[in-house]
């Protein structure tokens, strides 16, 4: 593949999935909008804007995302107000709805950042799995397998919530870590902060890690910095509005697979965290065959992991584990056999199915009511039906998925000589397994889509024919 080429996919690839996302939207969509129209409108303080009006002071708890989130999605709806869009501003913001051409806008932003994703997936190929290939084209394709994860456009694209934004952050500023390059990676990890709190984990449990690796002055310094620069962002937005919405805002911190003995219910993210945490430590200062890079990967991959797979998720959460396959199947590469394609495609289409079933009214074909593609009144499609009465077994088995994720990288690292040994007689050559990723890929995402939209053709085709629909035509006799 060669650059002219490369460029002509990705646009392609994401030509298609923006067409894709005007048959879909979600109402969280619309209620950020609605707090960004006010940000628009002038109401940088959007917090105590809330708080002090009394039409919209109940709502005050929504308002759940440090102050850039909103702020970039305002700062989007101000340039897009100048050519026409977003209509007349409302002071209890009732009146917004966006129009599918306003959707197809505000998701325009989330371009950068899944190309972005598919960037970095072609630099940890190129410097960190596979260095020394004479030939981009390998890397080149790895980064069209990344911008093409079916997670990644079905959050970004369909469900439409902004995760990809600090989840994009977040896996930069790990590969610069990798790279070394100490002060620019940490103040990514905070960019992923200043938009969702998640990438505060990582942050935490890869620190000793990062000052074994680096040195306390610059670890310990860079992270000075972004902490610096967080309080210098909260300040302006300080006052009882931040204090009773941002601020005042829990995760669902309950665990998904648990146990209990008594009345003693242990929570197996904070156990994990912690046994994380430990690990980082003994492995920045204890002498191991593994190289900083890959502490630092193991530790990305582990720390998601341990915050999304035991507890309960919400379906943008996705965004945040799409990375983690990414990197599991880059590592599994190396065995030129079909089974790290296997593995990442049966995780993200099994996590497709989960969330979609999971959520079978909200996520799945309400999608497309709330687009306007699909009758109010229209079923869930057949292959999901039933599926919403077995939530425990399907979160189970998409937090078992996410938890073998990690597996094949830590078998890499930790036993390269085994992991080598494991090569079939028959091989793969990277380049096929590449290519056939890339396609099923985006088979899985359009996949997707096409299913519900014959669903929703033939509901509206049994609705005009009813007699057919009630009384099929009989068999052909013989």
């Amino acid at each position: 593949m060669t650059r002219r080429q490369l460029w002509i996919t990705l646009s392609a690839l994401v030509v298609a999935a923006l067409a894709a996302s005007r048959l879909t939207v979600h109402g969280d969509l619309h209620y950020i909008a609605r707090v960004g129209q006010a940000v628009a409108m002038g109401h940088l303080n959007v917090y105590q804007y809330f708080f002090t009006t009394p039409s919209l002071s109940r709502e005050i708890g929504g308002l759940t995302y440090p102050p850039l989130a909103y702020l970039f999605f305002g700062g989007a709806m101000a340039i897009g107000r100048l050519f026409g869009m977003f209509g007349v501003f409302s002071p209890d913001l009732r009146s917004l709805w966006l129009t599918p051409t306003e959707v197809l806008y505000l998701r325009l932003w989330y371009v950068p950042f899944v190309l972005l994703i598919g960037w970095v997936t072609r630099r940890f190929y190129q410097e960190f799995f596979h260095p020394g290939e004479e030939t981009p084209c390998n890397a080149r394709l790895a980064q069209v397998v990344g911008t093409a994860c079916p997670i990644t456009l079905f959050v970004s694209f369909s469900f439409g919530q902004f995760d990809v934004l600090p989840a994009s952050l977040l896996y930069l500023g790990v590969y610069l870590l990798c790279r070394g390059r100490v002060l620019l990676g940490v103040l990514s990890v905070f960019g992923g902060i200043w938009l969702k709190n998640f990438p505060i984990v990582y942050l935490i449990i890869a620190l000793p890690v990062i000052i074994g690796a680096y040195g306390p002055k610059r670890a310990l310094g860079s992270v000075a910095i972004g902490i610096a620069l967080t309080w210098a962002m909260l300040w302006p937005f300080r006052g009882p509005g931040l204090d009773a919405s941002y601020l005042a805002f829990k995760y669902a911190n309950f665990d998904v697979i648990a146990w209990s003995w008594g009345n003693v219910k242990p929570n197996l993210t904070d156990q994990f965290l912690v046994l994380l945490l430990l690990t980082s430590v003994v492995l920045a200062s204890v002498r191991t065959n593994l190289e900083n890079w890959q502490k630092l990967v193991l530790l990305y991959l582990c720390s998601l992991v341990a915050v999304l797979a035991p507890r309960f998720w919400m379906p943008q959460y996705f965004a945040w584990i799409a990375p983690v396959f990414l990197l599991s199947f880059l590592a599994g590469l190396s065995l030129a056999s079909a089974l790290a394609s296997i593995l990442y495609l049966a995780a993200a289409g099994a996590c497709l199915v989960a969330t979609t079933a999971l959520f079978p009214f909200n996520v799945d074909i309400r999608l497309f009511i709330n687009a306007g593609i699909a009758p109010a009144g229209i079923p869930i499609p057949g292959f999901l039906v039933g599926l919403d009465k077995r939530q425990a077994l399907l979160w189970s088995a998409a937090a078992i998925l996410m938890c073998v994720a990690p597996v094949i990288p830590a078998v890499r690292f930790l036993a390269p000589g085994w992991f080598a040994a494991r090569a079939p007689s028959r091989r793969l050559s990277v380049r096929t397994q590449l290519l056939t990723t890339a396609a099923l890929s985006l088979a899985i995402y359009f996949g997707y889509i096409g299913i519900h939209m014959g669903h929703i053709a033939k509901y509206r085709y049994d609705l005009r024919h009813p007699a057919s629909a009630a009384h099929p035509a009989p068999p052909p006799r013989h």
